[in-house]
């Protein structure tokens, strides 16, 4: 569980860090190229949740994240001893959640800049990468590994 919050910790400094990185130098409406014609550093103030869904819902996008934060926090803590796979794809969803949780309480929105060129995609941010890739570990998970419980299946 010690190392579980230590990763959380380090993901959601990741985040803010990154974030406050991209609020100094990226602002001004400065673009950083960072491999041609594939991923540019751009500076986006979303006021909505993923995909720029749900615009100028804060405190209802507040609420939500809190309430899944709260049951993923709960689930850890009553299931310490379950498979390492599950309990890396909640701690990633928890500080990706958590990191983007802590911008829209403050600032009302979240700093995303990140934008990948090739492909038509919304610019994202440390939090959103964490919470994607815990979906989707996740979705491995409970496709491949999880088992039923013996009670369960009778």
């Amino acid at each position: 569980m010690f190392w579980w919050f230590v990763l959380c910790a380090g993901l959601i400094a990741a985040d803010q860090i990154t974030k406050h990185l991209a609020r100094i130098y990226l602002s001004d409406g400065s673009i950083v190229p960072v491999i041609n014609h594939v991923l540019d550093l751009v500076y986006v103030e979303n006021r909505g949740a993923a995909f720029g869904f749900f615009q100028d819902t804060r405190w209802l996008l507040v609420g939500l994240t809190s309430a899944i934060l709260c049951a993923a926090a709960a689930y850890m803590i009553r299931h310490k001893d379950t498979h390492k796979l599950l309990s890396l794809s909640v701690t990633l969803i928890f500080a990706g959640g958590l990191g983007n949780l802590i911008d829209r309480a403050i600032n009302g929105y979240v700093v995303d800049f990140f934008h990948i060129l090739f492909i038509d995609f919304p610019c994202f941010n440390v939090a959103d990468t964490c919470v994607s890739i815990g979906c989707v570990l996740l979705a491995i998970y409970l496709l491949f590994l999880h088992k039923e419980p013996k009670e369960a299946k009778q």
